[in-house]
């Protein structure tokens, strides 16, 4: 997310982000703005003092250009990430918000943030595969979605990519049952 909206989005708008820090230990457990079985986030949020990390992958009007090393085009569904500014056009039937199921080209599910290995995705269960995730859509309703390591194509499939410490990474968001758009 982008820092600003630490300061200015989340207090007047959502909820009062209260990060962890060196001081401060890692964010509650019960703390809205992280899915409480987010663990790579919340480390390296209270680790480096990262304010503006949360355990979900937000896609509505994400910025794509100096120092953003994100593809979110690179399954065809940049529309729902970059060009939708408000609610109701013509990519409504996207998710707005979903647990991060994540995963790297050199460590598989795991990530290693400053050199300490992680589970990247939420809900992880064995060899840090991801079960599934909530997915929080546009009229307000949360959807848990199964996801399947060896069927992405028929549980939740790719969504965007990126180049990062371990590689290239590749985010899961797209539900099959929902195609590219618009509608």
């Amino acid at each position: 997310m982008a820092l600003n909206f630490t300061n200015i989005f989340y207090p007047v708008y959502l909820y009062p982000n209260r990060p962890g820090s060196t001081t401060s230990g890692q964010r509650a457990q019960n703390d809205v703005m992280s899915c409480p079985t987010d663990i790579v986030h919340r480390s390296v949020e209270a680790d480096h003092n990262f304010p503006n990390l949360i355990g979900y992958n937000y896609l509505p009007y994400r910025a794509n250009g100096a120092g953003n090393f994100w593809s979110y085009d690179a399954f065809g569904l940049g529309n729902w990430c970059l060009n939708r500014k408000k609610f109701g056009g013509q990519f409504r039937k996207a998710p707005v918000m979903m647990d991060r199921l994540q995963s790297t080209s050199s460590m598989g599910w795991y990530d290693a943030p400053y050199g300490i290995r992680y589970v990247d995705s939420c809900h992880a269960g064995n060899n840090g595969v991801p079960a599934g995730g909530n997915f929080l859509f546009e009229d307000g309703h949360v959807e848990w979605r199964k996801f399947s390591d060896g069927n992405h194509a028929g549980t939740i499939d790719s969504g965007s990519t990126g180049s990062g410490s371990q590689g290239t990474y590749t985010d899961y968001y797209r539900p099959t049952e929902i195609d590219k758009g618009p509608w």
